[in-house]
């Protein structure tokens, strides 16, 4: 680390993508009091995060993501109370969060993704954070419930909770933050019903419940998201119908509803989403007819799953794309289906699908 000058006066340092090596613990940060911004991203320095961090009371900026860091989070960043954004993500470290971390008034982006973290989320904490636009904390192995104080949190715009732990009802609270654009929640153990104040969050771009245990239908309102262009509600037990609201999701381009309880008819209003180019629906109870116009106007319907359900004539219970699918049914002259795979014989399959 002879590299780094050793001046109060520096401002900001940034050393990503150095391959640097070795260890911070006998770095002495009192030489770089002054610094604002601290950029160590993508090198592989090891060991514990050192609690002399705690000494640069100016830093506004910390970035160690991707490192091999690992040991606990120390509380003296905690002290710096002029930070607003920390990035931690991609590393080993463990332990829980800092209560020191209830000092943080000023943090707008905190990534602590990827790393193996636990315990629960504490409220005292996460209500302090009302700064907060970007909160990931996806890939640990937190627990307990998500905290119904985090509908506080009013400027955020990205939620990440994916890949932990987390158990119980996902709080209505979440309906408070307006603001919000992308809301990652798979990969959890979370339950209960889909709250039907997931309607108000009108800039929501991406939903992503998958893979939990939640129950009862799909709430009407999800209607209500527009802008949506993500939604992926697969390996739940979502019971009822598709609502006829969904085809008011005129952005969306990928939605995933398989390995469900789902039944009924899949609705005619779902063919007018002409920005639709991958649905799932597979392993579910559908019944009745494939919608007749489904391709006709979606012309950038690509890649489609239909299989394990109970649909009767044309296209019942097949995987859509494949080249055995092409050979057994475009000799029964359904134009739409005709049409639809020969698209997918004559593009690549690209797939627009985000941690599924």
């Amino acid at each position: 680390m002879e590299i780094i000058p050793t001046t109060g006066t520096l401002h900001a340092l940034d050393l990503s993508d150095w391959g640097l090596t070795g260890s911070l613990t006998h770095f002495n940060f009192s030489n770089i009091s002054k610094l604002k911004i601290l950029n160590l991203r993508g090198n592989k320095f090891s060991g514990s995060i050192p609690d002399e961090i705690g000494l640069l009371h100016y830093l506004k900026v910390l970035v160690l993501s991707d490192n091999l860091f690992e040991g606990c989070i120390p509380s003296s960043i905690g002290q710096l109370r002029e930070l607003t954004n920390l990035d931690l993500s991609r590393n080993s470290l463990t332990g829980t969060l800092p209560l020191s971390f209830s000092n943080l008034t000023q943090i707008s982006s905190l990534s602590l993704y990827d790393n193996g973290l636990s315990g629960e989320l504490p409220l005292h904490i996460i209500s302090n954070w009302t700064e907060l636009i970007n909160l990931d904390l996806g890939n640990n192995t937190f627990s307990g419930n998500i905290p119904p104080e985090i509908g506080m949190l009013t400027e955020l715009m990205y939620l990440n909770l994916e890949s932990n732990n987390l158990t119980g009802l996902i709080p209505v609270e979440i309906g408070n933050m307006e603001k919000l654009q992308e809301l990652w929640l798979s990969r959890n153990n979370l339950s209960g019903s889909i709250p039907a104040k997931i309607g108000i969050l009108l800039n929501l771009c991406i939903l992503d419940y998958s893979s939990n245990n939640l129950s009862g239908t799909i709430p009407p309102q999800i209607g209500n998201l527009t802008e949506l262009r993500l939604l992926n509600l697969s390996s739940n037990n979502l019971s009822g119908t598709i609502p006829p609201e969904i085809g008011n999701l005129i952005q969306l381009d990928t939605l995933f509803l398989d390995n469900n309880n789902l039944n009924g008819e899949v609705p005619h209003s779902i063919s007018h989403l002409s920005l639709l180019g991958i649905l799932y629906l597979n392993s579910n109870r559908f019944s009745g007819r494939i919608p007749k116009d489904l391709g006709k106007y979606t012309p950038q319907l690509m890649y489609v799953d239909l299989s394990k359900n109970n649909f009767s004539g044309y296209g019942s219970g097949l995987v859509c794309g494949l080249s055995t699918s092409y050979i057994a049914f475009t000799t029964l002259k359904h134009t739409w289906f005709v049409i639809f795979i020969e698209r997918v014989q004559q593009k690549l399959v690209r797939r627009y699908v985000k941690n599924t």
